[in-house]
């Protein structure tokens, strides 16, 4: 199983108790009795509305308690004023979560104790962990969310309750067959999200309704204003550096002004492992005109993945117009033969105003094409949201997505603004039907220095 995940530390203590798991609730099994503790201290409570962390609220009760002459156990024996409740108060519960067996590049997990939130991070498969500081001897609510599509899908959750204890740390279970998938059911055909998932339908669609099938769909924005202009323009040579200034001179146009010449910037800055920038820029000059184009992004490398941010922007003088347009984008390498890019390109509406502005959001899985260094995407979603070009109004959106079993991609429009429609949406809901397309128009740069030997 392949998965993002948000990576957590996680603290040990010098006891690990597991819980156990039982229908509708979690209950610790505590193994230090008050007769192995005797300095066990009472629960403290928490003030969710006094400010402040919890560990600071402890800390204050402990500062409370040791202006008494003493601290007294359930035993009845005098403790130490300076006796730390606020460590004893505090329990790190560590939660190991097996989720439904499912195979995907965008899984992930959300885990809840009512409106606290706690990352979880994927550990292998099926496995995923968390871990936070809890309140000691304290029920909470618990909720566990299992997701496709980066979390815009829904396979699963937990919901349930469990108790600290008073050690310092506890283990929570969470199990497989823990998760009610049945009432997830995006399209309502019946069968759950998880069982459309894994056999290859589309669980955001009636597969018993037949769509109609169309040739293409054109996404060639993805291809085209991804890394065409900048990582191309970047040579293998590791480290490298260059800095380019260029001046053509200025001249005089016969009986008129002196015309500053045309020029070139260009620097290329990239470090041993493959990080640093690009910037290019050139100003062309002509009689009472000025033209601007200007490219410039930043590279970072990790193990198995190359991340661009950048713009381009243009902007002429004379017409009193510029465009920029913006992408953050991330590619991996899954295999010799696979690459995956994901990330968001923004497209303002041309600087004549004849475009709306369009944003695609996507996490797209490509087959490296034999004999380039471009990847056809074979499974993913795309979503392209459109916005009216002068007031910013939400417009409309497509929706496409396909899995690997798939043969179509599933193209799914929708239109926000009935007053404004756009062409190829239509205004009525009703009228914007599903259909599949075989293509969706584009390619991506997918091949990097870096992955050249492996």
């Amino acid at each position: 199983m392949l998965a993002s995940a948000v990576f957590v530390s996680a603290c040990s203590g010098s006891s690990n108790t597991p819980s156990s798991v039982q229908t509708g609730a979690i209950v610790n099994e505590q193994t230090n009795s008050s007769e192995n503790n005797p300095q066990e201290s009472n629960p403290v409570e928490i003030n969710p509305t006094s400010g402040g962390s919890v560990l600071n609220q402890l800390q204050g009760d402990a500062t409370e308690t040791q202006m008494s002459d003493a601290t007294v156990s359930s035993e009845g024996d005098a403790l130490p004023i300076d006796a730390d409740l606020s460590i004893r108060a505090l329990t790190q519960v560590n939660f190991d979560v097996t989720v439904p067996a499912y195979v995907s590049t965008a899984l992930k997990v959300e885990l809840a104790l009512g409106e606290q939130a706690i990352p979880v991070s994927w550990v292998g498969d099926e496995f995923w962990f968390a871990s936070g500081e809890l309140p000691s001897d304290t029920e909470h609510a618990l909720l566990v969310t299992f997701y496709d599509n980066n979390g815009e899908l829904t396979l699963g959750t937990v919901n349930t309750t469990f108790k600290t204890g008073t050690n310092p740390l506890d283990s929570i279970q969470i199990t497989a067959d823990q998760f009610d998938t049945e009432k997830w059911d995006n399209d309502g055909d019946g069968v759950s999200n998880l069982e459309e998932s894994i056999v290859g339908t589309n669980p955001m669609l009636d597969d018993t309704v037949q769509l109609e099938v169309r040739t293409s769909l054109d996404f060639s924005q993805i291809g085209y204003y991804s890394l065409s202009s900048f990582e191309p323009l970047v040579p293998a040579e590791r480290p490298y550096f260059i800095h380019n200034e260029t001046d053509s001179g200025s001249w005089t146009y016969p009986g008129g002004p002196i015309i500053p010449g045309d020029t070139t910037l260009n620097t290329v800055d990239i470090d041993v492992t493959g990080t640093g920038s690009y910037f290019y820029e050139s100003v062309d000059y002509s009689i009472n005109d000025q033209t601007i184009y200007r490219h410039e992004g930043t590279r970072t490398t990790a193990e198995n993945s190359i991340a661009w941010q950048g713009m381009r922007f243009w902007s002429n003088a004379d017409s009193g117009k510029s465009e920029t347009n913006r992408f953050d984008l991330e590619t991996t390498l899954l295999s010799n033969a696979q690459r995956r890019i994901s990330g968001v390109i923004s497209l303002p509406n041309s600087a004549f105003g004849e475009t709306n502005p369009e944003e695609y959001t996507f996490s797209l899985v490509g087959d490296l094409i034999e004999g380039t260094e471009r990847c056809a995407p074979v499974s993913g979603t795309v979503t392209r949201t459109q916005t009216a070009r002068y007031s910013s109004r939400p417009l409309s959106n497509i929706t496409v997505t396909k899995s690997l079993e798939d043969r179509y991609w599933t193209v799914t429009p929708i239109a926000a603004d009935s007053d404004a429609p756009v062409e190829g949406i239509a205004a009525d809901p009703s009228e914007n039907q599903a259909y599949l397309v075989l293509s969706i128009g584009t390619t991506f740069l997918c091949e990097f220095t870096e992955w050249e030997n492996r």
